[in-house]
């Protein structure tokens, strides 16, 4: 559908685009959320599903806006980032001298946090590696499924759990031994992710020291969260002969910092961000 160059939409362009889509179908924004039936579709491309593809069962209404999304997707030349996958799939699925083309191409292919992909990565790599469409087999994939958090992404956590049945033969190395942590830790995380149904059994272990025992503590929310890690600082700076200096936290994501730097700030104690701004900067 395209006569030039595509261009690429990203997650606000996306919006944009669903906004008028809606309006164009006559469906109030306030009733039918635009970043719902963005997430909704961009599930169904991470699944490999055109409109086409949606069967009888699919909220009809779900099915005429994705149908339109995609019209006007390509009426502007576009591409998102699930339909580059989607498309580049059903190319290599529906046009044999393509695909016999890239399989001559890449004759060996290593896929990092194998964990992490969803189903359409999952159809492309078939497509250029299962024997069943005149693949090499020479597939290597490093992953583990006990880190496996972007479900709500699109994630397939059977990726990794199915590859040896999905490649018979496949030789499995696990790496057991850890450099980073203390034992203590290691047997923490590893009672803890025990649990899991749906993973494959590995034992890890470290040559590290048996180290300091975990301490969980649960707290109303993250600004008693906030609270409490200070407090511990500022217990130990002036009970244990430590320094400031001796203290970092450790937090997932940047917009986390605000709580402990507003503690940090109230209490007068110095900090610096490592690898980003502070807060209110």
């Amino acid at each position: 559908p395209f006569n030039r160059p595509f261009v690429i939409f990203d997650d606000s362009d996306q919006l944009s685009l669903m906004k008028s889509v809606l309006k164009k179908l006559d469906l109030d924004e306030k009733s039918y959320s635009p970043k719902s039936y963005q997430y909704r579709i961009n599930g169904l491309k991470c699944d490999a599903i055109n409109p086409e593809d949606l069967d009888g069962n699919t909220d009809p209404l779900l099915h005429k806006i994705y149908d339109q999304y995609q019209k006007d997707l390509f009426a502007n030349q576009a591409l998102d980032f699930g339909e580059i996958l989607t498309m580049a799939y059903r190319l290599l699925r529906d046009v044999p001298e393509v695909r016999a083309k890239y399989q001559r191409q890449w004759k060996f292919i290593h896929v990092d946090e194998y964990q992490d992909t969803n189903r359409a990565q999952y159809l492309l790599l078939r497509m250029l590696a299962h024997p069943e469409f005149g693949g090499h087999q020479n597939l290597c994939v490093v992953g583990d499924e006990d880190q496996s958090i972007y479900k709500w992404r699109g994630a397939d956590i059977r990726n990794i759990l199915n590859f040896e049945k999905d490649y018979p033969g496949a030789q499995v190395v696990k790496l057991e031994q850890n450099y980073r942590f203390t034992q203590a830790i290691i047997t923490a995380a590893s009672e803890l992710i025990r649990n899991n149904t749906e993973r494959k059994h590995k034992t890890l272990w470290t040559s590290n020291e048996e180290g300091a025992h975990v301490l969980r503590v649960q707290v109303m929310d993250e600004r008693a969260e906030a609270e409490w890690v200070i407090s511990q600082i500022r217990n130990m700076a002036a009970h244990d002969g430590r320094s400031y200096r001796d203290f970092a936290i450790f937090y997932r994501t940047h917009a986390q910092s605000r709580q402990f730097e507003d503690v940090l700030r109230r209490e007068k104690m110095a900090y610096d961000i490592v690898g980003g701004l502070r807060f209110y900067d």
